[in-house]
């Protein structure tokens, strides 16, 4: 071995041991550097997209692509829209970096800098929860230097909290006036004069001597909130629901409703219980249809309703909600009882959607051992059980018009994200979606739509009708829809153009399905008929007035007793002679039904089915009836009439 040799092997035996450590140690951060990069890079990508997102001003993306559900259930597109035109750190930033990166209890994190346009820097916090494979926005937050953070996040409870506990402290000092004033907004006030709130606060004396108050199930939702306020004293416990919205960007109150106790007993209603409970309900909204409010008001609620609320009162109340005159059909859910207290859900349905109203009722021996209204309170709509709920037409109308007022503001990012389904997103891009409405204008320029021909089947809704673009092309249309996380979404959309195979942005059906492989398209899928039957029942006419040829000259929704006959005619499309339409008659206020009538159609394609109904020797029961028509594959048309 040569002397330099031996002279370099003893310099390398002799390094600090100190230094060995420094240097392993040293290794094991960079180690670990690198690990924390490559497991939070995902949690980049997600801040950079929403990022680049709001940069090009798409914030319809920004919400639903990269938020996550917690933050969405607290905070609308239009709250989030607003905050990020309200901050030009977020709304002009043109990069951004994020030197603190953390994932800690499935929560992650993201600390850094936002650089906007104008070379201003602004730190920036962000947190995020997993969803799926991919990591969604939980909450984003702004810290200005030298100011207070500004953020979006989870519900702002507190901020309902404040004027709730204010009432209430209004309602022990026994200052009704400062509790009216002071703590309700201007449509409570409108609706509810000083002197009929008094009366409700001196008919429940737990608002006024109450000992202390608990607060529970707070949300926010854009401009509106709602909170629970649980009232002790006594010895008991009583709940009143809160919302609120904001007046002059402060939040105030918009309902309150004293709860009936609940008792441990609580139960489903009986078929004859449900019959019961309804009769009232049904009989306040005859009257309320006929505009009769006073004998509404008289006949069918409770005393305490009356004490608690005047006439005049009751009779605003109505007016502030014209569904509840308007409705043209009622269906009931949820029925409980308990012991001698009983809740309900009226849906009302009227031309401009369905209305749920929940009655709450109470029977003792002041009301001749009858059920009457203790109460009712309009729900706000989609509120509902997690599960898909009874089939509702006006709910799965709204979902598709929605969508469609989306695409006539040329919001194609809200129109995909919010009103589609997860297998429709799986099976359509978002790029492939927007070509898809870009190669069909009648979807963004469209004016008029109609649907009929309803049918649900395997808790898939599908509704056939058309668009009519502003150019007045009508093109058929067809929708699938499925319920998902406690809202209805777009499953499939099929455009019919007629003389041309049928046009789709959709997930596939099995057996019917062909994919066009035509890359200038917009990847969509193209449906060939089904074999299933075809039928449609596209118009049902009553009336008792015909001409030459059999057929029904004037349709009515209103006859007497004496009419005599009544006379239906069912239009169908598309029939063939293996079809067959059952007709059912219901008598609505008495729950009876005459037994269905059967029928072959004997054509193929389009025709007329007349039917004959012929009424009892003592004329027509008046009330209110509903005619179902049903064809063998599913699909109905329904029509109600009125004998008075």
């Amino acid at each position: 071995m040569s002397k330099a040799d031996s002279i370099h092997m003893q310099d390398k035996k002799n390094v600090p041991s100190w230094l060995k450590v420094v240097i392993s140690l040293a290794a094991l951060a960079a180690v670990a550097v690198c690990l924390a990069i490559y497991f939070t890079q995902d949690l980049v990508k997600t801040a950079e997209g929403q990022l680049t997102a709001i940069r090009s001003r798409d914030f319809s993306r920004a919400y639903y692509e990269y938020t996550a559900k917690d933050f969405k259930a607290a905070t609308s597109l239009e709250a989030f829209t607003e905050f990020v035109k309200t901050h030009p750190a977020l709304l002009n930033n043109a990069s951004a970096n994020f030197n603190e990166r953390t994932i800690e209890n499935s929560v992650g994190t993201l600390h850094g800098t936002l650089v906007s346009k104008d070379n201003g820097v602004t730190p920036i916090e962000y947190k995020f929860v997993k969803e799926g494979d991919a990591w969604k926005v939980l909450s984003m937050r702004l810290i200005p230097t030298g100011a207070m953070s500004t953020g979006i996040d989870g519900p702002r409870i507190s901020e309902l909290v404040q004027p709730v506990e204010a009432q209430l402290s209004a309602f022990r000092s026994n200052d009704v006036a400062k509790a009216y004033f002071g703590y309700v907004s201007k449509d409570f006030q409108e609706t509810t004069p000083l002197k009929s709130f008094r009366e409700f606060v001196q008919n429940y004396p737990i608002l006024t001597k109450h000992e202390s108050a608990t607060f529970s199930d707070g949300s926010i939702e854009g401009k509106q909130g709602t909170i629970e306020a649980i009232l002790h004293g006594d010895g008991i416990s009583s709940t009143v629901e809160y919302k609120l919205v904001k007046n002059d960007g402060k939040w105030k109150i918009w309902s309150m409703r004293l709860n009936l106790p609940t008792e441990a007993n609580s139960r489903t209603a009986s078929a004859s219980e449900v019959d019961e409970i309804t009769a009232p309900v049904e009989a306040l909204l005859a009257y309320l249809r006929a505009g009769d409010y006073t004998r509404a008001y008289y006949e069918d609620a409770s005393r305490e309703f009356q004490s608690a609320t005047s006439l005049d009162s009751f009779r605003d109340f109505i007016k502030a909600y014209p569904a509840l005159t308007q409705h043209k059909s009622v269906a009931f859910e949820n029925p409980s009882v308990q012991k001698d207290s009983a809740t309900i859900v009226a849906l009302l349905t009227s031309p401009s959607g369905t209305t749920p109203v929940e009655y709450q009722l109470i029977r003792h021996s002041g009301n001749g051992n009858q059920w009457k209204v203790w109460s009712l309170q309009v729900l706000s709509k989609g509120s509902g059980t997690a599960n898909a709920p009874a089939f509702n037409t006006a709910d799965l109308i709204n979902v598709i018009e929605a969508q469609l007022t989306a695409l006539r503001s040329h919001d194609v990012s809200k129109a995909y994200y919010a009103y589609t389904s997860r297998d429709f997103q799986k099976s359509t891009s978002p790029s492939a979606f927007e070509r898809f409405v870009q190669t069909h204008p009648v979807l963004s320029d469209n004016k008029v739509a109609n649907f009929s021909n309803l049918a649900f089947k395997n808790e898939v809704g599908t509704f056939q009708g058309s668009l009519t673009a502003v150019n007045n092309q009508t093109i058929p249309v067809e929708y699938d829809l499925v319920y998902e996380d406690g809202k209805w979404r777009i499953l499939s959309l099929q455009l019919l153009p007629e003389g041309g195979a049928p046009q789709s942005s959709s997930r596939g059906r099995d057996n019917n399905v062909a994919v066009n492989n035509d890359e200038s398209s917009p990847k969509s899928k193209t449906y060939a008929r089904s074999a299933a039957s075809a039928i449609d029942l596209s118009r049902l006419v009553i009336g008792i007035d015909l001409d030459k040829d059999g057929h029904i000259r004037a349709a009515s929704r209103r006859f007497n007793p004496g009419s005599g006959d009544l006379h239906v005619d069912l239009y169908v499309r598309n029939g063939q002679p293996t079809d067959t339409v059952e007709l059912i008659m219901e008598h609505l206020d008495t729950k009876t039904r005459v037994p269905p009538v059967e029928t072959r159609v004997e054509d193929s394609g389009d025709s007329i089915l007349s039917f004959i109904f012929t009424p009892p020797a003592q004329g027509w029961p008046r009330g209110h009836y509903r005619i179902i028509a049903r064809g063998n594959n599913g699909r109905e048309k329904v029509e109600e009439f009125r004998v008075d």
